[in-house]
């Protein structure tokens, strides 16, 4: 009978110890899950907007804006190969803050600030730069 109160006791003990906060009162899993929301969520709007800026601002018809998007994802494997390549001789949150900032100059360089000189080579640049 003793030992099993004993047991119980320690028992007790160890799980008041094992306890963890909640994944939500972890900065660095919120700030990590937040930075990838919105690398998805401007993803898919450069993916569902393509045609739609296209065709508005250049002419483009759904052939030439598929060809572009098919371009797009034949760049992701050379583009894999060579961030492992850099993930050798770079720490992995390096690669990450760069990654970040590509895809902040990205989405700032794709914006049209004037309507009048919003140049081909422009989008297709900064696209690829979100894509990648």
């Amino acid at each position: 009978e003793t030992e099993l109160t004993g047991s119980a006791s320690a028992s007790t003990t160890s799980n008041e110890a094992n306890k963890e906060e909640p994944i939500w009162k972890n900065a660095a899993v919120m700030i990590t899950l937040w930075l990838y929301f919105v690398l998805k969520l401007v993803l898919e709007m450069l993916l569902s907007s393509t045609s739609t800026v296209t065709k508005y601002y250049f002419g483009w018809d759904s052939r030439l804006s598929g060809l572009f998007m098919a371009f797009m994802a034949m760049l992701m494997f050379p583009c894999n190969f060579f961030l492992a390549k850099l993930s050798q001789t770079f720490e992995d949150r390096e690669l990450i803050v760069w990654a970040l900032v590509l895809m902040l100059v990205s989405v700032v360089g794709i914006l049209d600030y004037n309507a009048d000189d919003y140049f081909v080579i422009q989008y297709i640049v900064f696209a690829i730069g979100i894509f990648l």
